[in-house]
């Protein structure tokens, strides 16, 4: 089983939230508005994304691998203006303005998919790479986090993150600690761990990781390269866009403390019980709905689908959402 879901059932099991709770009344009638969304899953054609993904098998691969290693913090934590770049005539924001730039990085001849230009890349250079019309968060923790996947990538995989898997032989994402999620985590910990201790118990989001499990299978899929056995076992993905639309749905609901933090846009710390609950009310909110929606029927939907289809939902409404200062999403 996902290790994501399996131990955020079993802290909640254990324990009940103590600074929200879910309303089941909102989420049964939020399963019956989404049902029609999710017969349109958004692809890789939609215009708001800066698709280049003209690369080889193995390149594209490992753009996506490095590219989910910054996919994270793209609201400024003071101003809260999100990250925005013109690229090709458009201007991107947020998650899309990041592959925007990584794109035209790639077109201006900076290989980002080469361990030993990542291992040795200089603040100057990040800051050419995410220049943009505002500031992109977090810069020094992004340079951290790419020499540190280049530095990994030189010492065991020849600079190239595709070496490290056979792209013919099927994959699962969780086997007992050696599935391609918890491989990444483990041998990419600043890039891609990403835990919590709650009330004494590790509960595991794997945000960015799943993620890129997410983005090879959809890639992939059409072809025999880079399968996963076990895609179903997927959850949504604990972020800040996903609770704030399953608040806005009324699914999600904050207590005063948690509610005024949101409403001032204030810093809820990483590791605090508060974020915490509020990621782990979001993985059970995506079971639950998950359950709904495939009950008696035929072909069940995917964690991430559902991710994908209420993620890109909840963006276009620019919502309020909890800001923690964190590289895990």
């Amino acid at each position: 089983m996902n290790r994501v879901r399996r131990s955020v059932n079993v802290a909640t099991d254990a324990q009940s939230f103590q600074h929200l709770r879910i309303d089941q009344h909102s989420l049964q009638n939020y399963s019956h508005a989404i049902r029609r969304e999710l017969s349109n899953e958004p692809g890789w054609n939609d215009q708001k994304y800066p698709t280049l993904f003209d690369f080889s098998e193995d390149t594209l691969f490992d753009f996506i691998l490095i590219g989910n290693s910054m996919n994270f913090a793209f609201d400024d934590f003071q101003t809260q203006q999100t990250f925005s770049v013109h690229y090709n005539g458009r201007t991107y924001t947020g998650a899309y303005a990041m592959w925007a730039c990584l794109n035209r990085a790639v077109e201006s001849g900076l290989d980002i998919t080469d361990g030993f230009v990542l291992r040795d890349l200089s603040y100057e250079q990040a800051e050419g790479i995410f220049e943009g019309k505002t500031p992109i968060p977090m810069l020094d923790s992004r340079v951290e986090v790419l020499r540190h996947i280049g530095n990994q990538l030189c010492k065991i995989a020849h600079g190239r993150a595709h070496t490290l898997f056979n792209p013919t032989e099927p994959m699962q994402l969780y086997d007992d600690g050696d599935g391609f999620v918890e491989y990444l985590t483990a041998i990419f910990p600043k890039a891609f761990k990403d835990e919590r201790t709650w009330r004494g118990r590790r509960v595991y989001f794997d945000k960015k990781a799943q993620l890129v499990a997410g983005m090879i299978h959809s890639l992939f899929r059409a072809t025999d390269l880079y399968t996963f056995t076990d895609i179903e076992e997927m959850t949504v993905l604990a972020d800040y866009v996903i609770p704030a639309l399953f608040h806005h749905e009324g699914i999600l609901r904050y207590n005063h403390s948690i509610g005024e933090m949101v409403q001032f846009s204030s810093q809820i710390p990483e590791n605090d019980e508060r974020e915490v609950e509020i990621r782990a009310a979001t993985i059970l909110i995506g079971e639950k709905l998950l359950r709904r929606l495939n009950g008696g029927y035929e072909t069940p939907i995917g964690g991430f689908t559902l991710d994908q289809v209420i993620w890109r939902l909840g963006r276009d409404m620019d919502l309020s959402h909890h800001f923690t200062r964190t590289t895990c999403y």
